[in-house]
């Protein structure tokens, strides 16, 4: 038969049982959210994430630049020259992954 104390007992068991679904369904669905949605691109390497990082704290400081003309026209100069210099970067090792791939392939199989 059930009384109070026992319907209690039975609720209380329940809820740290559902307390316990949850966040194990949790840490699995943050797991799931944390694997990368991107690609890994073979030919990146430290230095293009340094410059990466570099390009876009120069555009931060051009873009906040509000009163002082002459300071804000120098930084653009900057954020430009940095821009230009990493894009070259990155066309530079794309091109050389490329050829060290084509020379690693065979001759019948481009």
């Amino acid at each position: 038969m059930r009384t109070a104390e026992n319907t209690e007992e039975i609720t209380e068991d329940f809820q740290d049982v559902l307390d316990k679904a949850c966040k194990s369904s949790d840490r699995l669905i943050r797991t799931i959210e944390k694997e990368p949605h991107h690609k890994i691109v073979p030919w990146w390497r430290q230095r293009l994430t340094i410059l990466r990082k570099k390009v876009n704290a120069q555009r931060r400081m051009y873009q906040l630049t509000k009163g002082d003309n002459g300071l804000r026209e120098h930084r653009q100069e900057q954020y430009l020259t940095t821009k230009a210099e990493y894009a070259a970067t990155i066309r530079k090792e794309r091109l050389s992954s490329c050829k060290e791939y084509c020379t690693m392939t065979a001759a019948s199989n481009p």
